[in-house]
């Protein structure tokens, strides 16, 4: 239930739903609250009320009335509720007050009145005298009106108020949720390292083939070609990790016949990875889509074991023609135990090493 305090303004929604309201208030027509009693009634009045008593000190709305009226936001612009022409009024017609300049009271901005005469030096109306409170109105302070409000037009007035109420509620709301968010300690961004993202590209590649492998020999398949879709196969691979090729095989599963291959092979300057080959081979060969992250994804940075990497110089022990299997870490890390062919326990420093080659068994922290 929205709270009223002197000097609001409310709209008069329903008449019928005031004690008496008929008799002063028209629908539609604005009015001021001019006091509120301790027990939260209203007395609501002003210069729009048809008689003077209610102009000055109110007619009494009490809370279950308040259905009937509704607060009006003030924004310094004028809401009109009828169609008006900017000009000089006459006998009879309506005004609605725009400007207010001395009111004293007796009307506001909103305000209808009903001109009684002209005023001004021979029957020029520079000002009108009303109806209402026998006062004198300058033509500057009002419009005429020349179409009263239809019904529609009430409906949205009305519908108008409850949006910018709705949106004062959502403004408080938004204002609360701001606070709580800036009361909770920021949490900075994980970022992930090279070799964090390609393990992560790496378990998405197993769990590809696996979800492939288990379709083809199912018959599951829905979304590749002929093979995948309407015959049963088991998948295996050849990996030649020296040649940077892996070979994708459907064999039937009854008869073991070999129905169908395809191919993978590492882009030259990229580090050969068995599972990522896999992944891209098998696609191709059911014809299913390859994730894009399998032909893109990141180049490891950092050496780790399970790596088989090549020598850093031209010749001598450690040359780039001789590759390492990295096997644990020695000597605070700057050096590991690698096996080198079927030399097993040898040993390469971080410095001796040139470039990354296989990272299939690569020991990457998840």
């Amino acid at each position: 239930m929205a709270k009223f305090k002197v000097g609001d303004k409310v709209r008069v929604l329903d008449v019928n739903a005031i004690l008496f309201g008929s008799k002063y208030f028209e629908n539609g027509e604005i009015y001021e609250v001019l006091n509120v009693s301790r027990d939260g009634n209203l007395y609501v009045g002003g210069a729009n009320c048809t008689d003077r008593g209610a102009r000055e000190i109110g007619l009494l709305i009490m809370p279950s009335e308040f259905d009937a009226i509704k607060l009006v936001k003030e924004n310094g612009i004028v809401t009109k509720q009828y169609r008006t022409e900017k000009r000089k009024a006459r006998v009879g017609e309506r005004i609605l007050i725009t400007k207010p300049l001395t009111s004293r009271g007796f009307y506001d901005v909103g305000s209808v009145l009903t001109v009684r005469r002209g005023m001004g030096h021979s029957g020029a109306i520079d000002a009108v005298l009303v109806t209402e409170n026998n006062l004198g109105i300058f033509d500057y302070e009002y419009e005429v009106i020349v179409a009263e409000p239809t019904h529609n037009e009430n409906y949205v007035l009305t519908r108008l108020s409850d949006a910018e109420a709705e949106i004062e509620t959502l403004k408080a709301k938004v204002n609360a949720l701001e606070t709580q968010l800036a009361d909770r300690p920021k949490q900075e961004p994980i970022i992930k390292t090279p070799n964090q993202r390609r393990a992560d590209v790496i378990k998405q590649a197993r769990a590809f083939v696996a979800d492939l492998e288990e379709r083809a020999y199912n018959g599951d398949g829905s979304d590749g070609n002929y093979t995948f879709e309407w015959l049963t196969t088991r998948l295996t691979f050849h990996v030649n990790a020296d040649k940077g090729v892996v070979t994708a095989l459907a064999h039937g599963s009854a008869n073991g016949k070999l129905i169908d291959k395809a191919f993978a092979k590492c882009a030259p300057g990229d580090v050969f990875n068995a599972d990522i080959g896999k992944a891209i081979a098998a696609g191709r060969l059911y014809g299913v889509k390859v994730p894009a992250e399998f032909y893109n994804a990141p180049q490891p940075t950092e050496i780790v074991v399970g790596m088989r990497v090549n020598g850093e110089s031209a010749s001598g022990y450690y040359r780039k023609s001789r590759v390492f299997t990295l096997t644990e870490p020695r000597a605070g890390g700057w050096a590991y135990t690698a096996d080198f062919e079927a030399d097993e326990g040898d040993w390469i420093t971080k410095r001796d090493i040139g470039a990354i080659i296989d990272d299939t068994d690569a020991q990457y922290e998840s």
